[in-house]
């Protein structure tokens, strides 16, 4: 059932796509967010232009992320943060953290059999690993001292790297890190600090936001070097994008208690190379998904 009181569904989309950008007359992916606050907040699927609501309870859902047709989140439905897994419509979905302290932020393994997740077990948000069962549990090591916290964990589509992000060198910053452990590089040096990293579809570039300023969207070599505006509203901040083969679903109004899911064309190799998306014009380089009265956030595409 959708309570929402308005979707616009209307936009305008690009109508010829550069090089550097994904085509955009393919049709736009299915995307699972949050919607609400608090104890409201609850899980919702957007596909073709149709909103279906797929959690309904007196707690709070929140933190999804979907791959091999599976569908992670965090919930507190049993009175603590734990991480769940479920079929992408999250019919019964089951309890795989047990720990007294948060876990939350899963992110699937691109063939849907390991979870990477954050975990306050150790009394610091550090990246953890788990099987969809729940077990093969362990801290991954990332090269720093485990009092720097870390955050948004996010699985290369290769699945052979994860990005994250961290403080151990001041600001939040991207890195990179082996699936399985070791050093992690870091590949943003933003003043204002970097966040919310979700990769480009050929695991060359990593989309991110930076808040120095209005927020928006860039984008960086994942093995690092120079970033670049990706996408930007002048007036009013952008994040938490989510990545998929032609368009990127971020949010407008992010970080605040008003946010509208919208999509731009997504990253991908440029002729003779791999090249940067120039910055999507405003006006014309951006597609309203979901648009209301509620605060709709934390897209995760369906791949």
């Amino acid at each position: 059932m959708i309570w929402r009181a308005s979707v616009a569904l209307a936009a305008v989309v690009i109508a010829a796509a550069c090089d550097e950008m994904g085509p955009l007359d393919v049709a736009l992916p299915a995307v699972v967010f949050v919607s609400g606050t608090g104890q409201d907040a609850e899980l919702y699927l957007w596909r073709a232009d149709t909103l279906t609501r797929l959690t309904s309870n007196t707690s709070g859902d929140g933190e999804p992320h979907v791959a091999a047709g599976r569908l992670v989140f965090m919930s507190d439905r049993e009175g603590n943060p734990e991480v769940y897994f479920s079929d992408v419509r999250a019919a019964t979905p089951r309890r795989l953290t047990t720990h007294t302290a948060t876990d939350g932020e899963p992110a699937l393994h691109p063939t849907g059999d390991r979870i990477v997740f954050i975990s306050m077990r150790s009394g610091t948000p550090r990246l953890w690993i788990m099987d969809t069962l729940g077990g093969s549990l362990a801290a991954l090591p990332t090269g720093s001292a485990t009092f720097f916290p870390e955050r948004a964990p996010a699985w290369s589509p290769q699945g052979d790297r994860i990005a994250f992000t961290s403080s151990r060198t001041g600001a939040s910053q991207v890195f990179v890190v082996d699936a399985t452990g070791g050093d992690a590089v870091q590949v943003t040096t933003e003043p204002g600090g970097a966040f919310d990293p979700s990769w480009s579809v050929t695991g060359t570039h990593i989309v991110y936001a930076t808040v120095a300023g209005t927020p928006r969207l860039r984008t960086v070599p994942a093995g690092g070097g120079g970033a670049a505006d990706y996408a930007v509203l002048p007036d009013t901040a952008l994040g938490e994008p989510s990545c998929g083969a032609y368009y990127c679903v971020a949010v407008r109004g992010a970080y605040g208690d008003d946010g509208d899911l919208v999509a731009f064309g997504a990253p991908r190799a440029a002729s003779g190379g791999v090249g940067v998306p120039p910055i999507p014009p405003p006006t014309t380089g951006v597609r309203v998904l979901v648009e209301g009265t509620g605060n709709d956030r934390q897209p995760a595409i369906v791949p």
